[in-house]
């Protein structure tokens, strides 16, 4: 009895058990159905979004129109993308050449950060020679240099079409803001009519396409061009007469006005010109003469370049109109209370301002700080044992490689981070490169775009950074310059970005990180002296030589010395050992050996050779 009912028992767990996998493999196949079904509906849905919208079959001009702007905004909006820039070419230097010809304002490139690492492109030539149109009759020679000239390839609307309308729109500007004709202008600009007209008729095809949503002509025709050579061949205006002025001393407005009216007869072709042309210099002569001559009326100013500019008188006023506005018995009394060598108001004022005078430049003597007398034994000692300080008295302890006007080259302490890593120093004493001024920016940057075209020949990358936490304790700042292969700089942002965040307070007041990158769009290169304040201390690093990460540094300590972080980064970057991180070395005077090999490998990029010239 007992057998039977345990293999009933064992029976019926059979019977169940069976039900089970069936019941399982049931529901297996109806999944797999339905996500069989669920793949072919979506694969239906990528082949529709992927094949050509089709017409209306109904003629409805609201949706024409809609269709029309649609497309014409998905060609433009490169214009709306954060990689979007002007031409950057060195303006006919070659990538390992030298620089002649070099334009500095052109260089600066926006580098892409996903490839940073690419080889830059060769880009296809911007001129093509175009067929030279029937000469009409009676034109001149210079008419027909017009008509034969070469067609710029590009059509309207365009990446560079922004650009192009820009530099119309100021062309405008200028004119209507100085009271000048606009043709007058436009020759300036651009170097001839025939690109202004070009400008001016692509201008004409956008106004029309955003009003109607229609496209008229994708290129430019030459027509606008065409119909001001028939209008000055018909206009009688074309062969100017000379001038004659009643004034025996002509003004400087006269001089402008014929100054205009030979440029207009240089571009129109004009038979006499030479008369023009000659009758300019005379005038021009007599002018000059007249501003040497003892009897004349006009009165002459000259300044000294010893004398303050108007931003340094009234960045004094304000500070002295600060110190009358608090108080000068208090300021007295702190002074007093700090300085025990205080003798005398005025003798003390004088010998503290001298004593600063032949180190720094007028407009970095804070006079607030000299009136209380709190910081001056802190920026003596700091100017005085300064290695990097270069003026009539005294040369920097640091190699000089080569120099400029207001900043030089040089070389860092030991350990470098790699071969060939140098430092761009300004000869003034700065606490950091903000309180450099535009014509010490514009050096820094010239320098800075030559190290690139020097690493760039060699295949390589390079950051640029600069750590200035604490401008209070006036230390001499420079902005490093290290090599790192091409791959590592497409990964230097990621690494940067964190040791950014973990290395200051985890709450602060200021954004952790202040992406100038970004701002090179909304202020171009000058998007770091925009977005950083001189004022606080910060950290700064350059992926390009217009932008990259920025952070102010509020906890010092945190912060670290020595330029802690950035070569720590560099550090895990590169490979190197743990005794690179921390700066040791000091500039003793003595030559270092690898002088020469740096001013060798730097000499057919150093733009200060025109300097020379």
């Amino acid at each position: 009895m007992v057998a039977d009912e345990r293999l009933n028992r064992r029976k019926d767990e059979r019977e169940s058990s069976s039900r089970y996998d069936r019941h399982d493999r049931e529901y297996r196949h109806r999944q797999r159905h339905e996500q069989d079904e669920r793949d072919v509906r979506r694969k239906h849905r990528r082949e529709r979004s992927r094949s050509p919208r089709r017409k209306h079959s109904y003629d409805d001009e609201t949706l024409r129109r809609r269709d029309a702007e649609k497309e014409f905004a998905q060609k433009n909006d490169y214009f709306q993308s954060r990689f979007a820039g002007g031409n950057d070419s060195l303006g006919g230097t070659s990538r390992h050449g030298t620089l002649e010809g070099m334009d500095f304002g052109m260089y600066g490139k926006r580098m892409s950060k996903e490839h940073m690492h690419e080889e830059p492109k060769d880009t296809p030539g911007r001129f093509r020679r175009a067929t030279q149109p029937d000469r009409p009759s009676g034109a001149t020679d210079v008419q027909e240099q017009y008509v034969k000239a070469e067609r710029v390839e590009y059509k309207i609307g365009d990446n560079g079409s922004r650009w192009r309308m820009m530099k119309l729109q100021r062309v405008f500007d200028m004119a209507k803001d100085n009271h000048r004709p606009v043709e007058d202008v436009a020759l300036e600009r651009y170097g001839s009519l025939k690109d202004f007209d070009d400008a001016l008729e692509e201008r004409e095809e956008l106004d029309y396409r955003k009003a109607t949503g229609k496209i008229r002509k994708d290129e430019l025709t030459g027509e606008k061009h065409r119909s001001r050579l028939e209008q000055d061949k018909n206009n009688k205006s074309t062969v100017l007469e000379p001038v004659s002025y009643s004034s025996s001393k002509p003004t400087r407005d006269e001089i402008n006005k014929l100054k205009a009216e030979v440029l207009r007869a240089q571009a129109r072709g004009s038979s006499n010109y030479e008369a023009l042309k000659q009758q300019y210099d005379a005038m021009h002569k007599n002018f000059d003469d007249s501003l040497n001559d003892a009897s004349s009326s006009h009165l002459k100013s000259f300044t000294s370049k010893n004398d303050p500019s108007i931003e340094e008188m009234v960045q004094e006023e304000k500070l002295l109109n600060k110190l009358d506005k608090h108080g000068l018995s208090k300021d007295y009394a702190k002074r007093i209370t700090r300085d025990s060598r205080y003798s005398n108001d005025l003798d003390y004022l004088d010998e503290n301002a001298n004593r600063l005078a032949d180190r720094m430049s007028r407009r970095e003597i804070n006079l607030e700080q000299i009136f209380q007398g709190g910081n001056l034994s802190k920026m003596n000692r700091a100017l005085d044992s300064c290695p990097l300080c270069m003026n009539a008295n005294s040369q920097p302890l640091a190699p000089v490689i080569t120099l400029s006007h207001r900043a030089y080259l040089t070389l860092p302490t030991k350990p470098g981070l790699a071969k060939y890593h140098c430092l761009i120093v300004p000869m003034n004493h700065r606490v950091n490169a903000l309180s450099c001024d535009e014509d010490e920016w514009d050096e820094i940057r010239n320098f800075m775009k030559c190290i690139a075209l020097m690493f760039d020949s060699m295949g390589m990358g390079v950051i640029f950074y600069e750590n200035a936490p604490a401008p209070h304790r006036y230390h001499h700042t420079a902005i490093e310059c290290v090599p790192v292969p091409r791959r590592t700089l497409s990964l230097a942002p990621a690494y940067f970005r964190e040791a950014i965040l973990t290395s200051d307070d985890e709450w602060s007041q200021h954004r952790k990180i202040i992406d100038t990158m970004e701002g090179v769009e909304k202020y171009g290169k000058y998007a770091f002296r925009k977005m950083m304040v001189k004022e606080l201390g910060y950290f700064h690093v350059w992926f390009t030589v217009d932008g990259g990460y920025g952070h102010v540094v509020e906890n010092e300590k945190l912060w670290g010395q020595h330029d802690q972080v950035p070569r720590q980064v560099f550090a895990s970057m590169l490979n190197l050992p743990t005794e690179f991180i921390r700066r040791r070395g000091k500039w003793t005077g003595v030559k270092d050996p690898a002088e020469d090999a740096f001013r060798a490998r730097f000499h057919p990029f150093d733009w200060t050779r025109s300097l020379l010239e």
